[in-house]
């Protein structure tokens, strides 16, 4: 599955013309969706959204990705697993498109098999928190035996129990297997300013959507602005205001590139005043209008 620019949609799980282009057999409607050749695109440069759970399985080569502005880099074998909400950003990649598959899941299918208060479960924050799972030897063959069972139920497109059984199974991997891969927040945090580093970055990907100005966050810290804003940067190497600003114009470019929301929308859903502000804000930022980057 390749995303590109004429397939602009609202979000991208809904789209409509690549979602009919694969076969019955390796889907369940728009609940669970198996890509045999999931390809990185050029348009996976740029920052973008998704409103589905995709476990992406990696048999050969390496990719680097930013997700919410942290570097990982997933060298086979291993496994990512990527969350809805999230902001991602391919930044490398050396992966042949032949070993590179996915397993997309949509909310209900995952309600059904972790129940509806699943998001706030131990497991799934550690997940969460290490989105990148190595993989071993006895790994593969547990995660191989999975991927199979699943393609062959799909195949069963006559079977009205498939989506149930396929549910039973991602069930059977998740609590019988993945347990073991997370230690609930195994982070080694060394210094003063790492902690500090820590607690601004949680706080930040919790509001960054609504607060804007370092103030909030130093108040919310105990902290003086100076104080917060000389700890992140030894910590990091970026300015507090630069994290703040990097993760507002991340997800402004990753609405701009994967749905078709107006500017008006997003600045709206972004807490900016009016579009004017927004499209100054962004502008000084990035050096060009919201449109002309959508353009593109």
């Amino acid at each position: 599955m390749t995303l590109t620019k004429s397939s602009k949609i609202e979000t991208l799980s809904d789209r409509k013309r690549i979602l009919d282009s694969i076969p019955l057999e390796q889907k369940i409607e728009k609940d669970l969706i198996f890509i045999d050749k999931f390809n990185i695109s050029s348009t996976h440069y740029e920052p973008f959204v998704i409103d589905v759970y995709t476990v992406v399985f990696v048999e050969e080569g390496k990719f680097c990705i930013k997700i919410n502005q942290m570097e990982y880099t997933a060298e086979a074998p291993c496994m990512l697993i990527m969350f809805p909400g999230q902001i991602y950003q391919y930044t490398s990649s050396s992966i042949s498109e032949n070993k590179f598959k996915a397993l997309i899941m949509s909310q209900k299918y995952l309600n059904g098999v972790l129940g509806k208060n699943f998001s706030t479960t131990d497991l799934l924050l550690s997940i969460y928190k290490q989105p990148l799972i190595p993989l071993f030897r006895e790994d593969l063959i547990a995660i191989k035996v999975y991927f199979d069972g699943i393609l062959n139920l799909l195949k069963f497109t006559e079977n009205p129990y498939r989506f149930e059984a396929a549910q039973g199974l991602t069930m059977a991997i998740f609590y019988g297997y993945f347990f073991k891969k997370h230690n609930i927040d195994n982070i080694n945090i060394k210094t003063r300013q790492d902690i500090i580093f820590k607690k601004f970055s949680q706080l930040v990907q919790q509001n960054y959507r609504k607060e804007r100005e370092l103030s909030y966050y130093a108040n919310q810290m105990n902290l003086c602005v100076r104080y917060l804003s000389n700890s992140v940067k030894k910590a990091s190497g970026k300015t507090a205001s630069e994290w703040i600003s990097t993760y507002v114009i991340d997800e402004c470019k990753a609405l701009l590139n994967s749905t078709n929301l107006t500017v008006q929308q997003i600045a709206y859903r972004m807490n900016f005043p009016t579009q004017a502000l927004f499209g100054k804000y962004f502008k000084r930022v990035t050096g060009k209008s919201p449109r002309e980057y959508r353009k593109s």
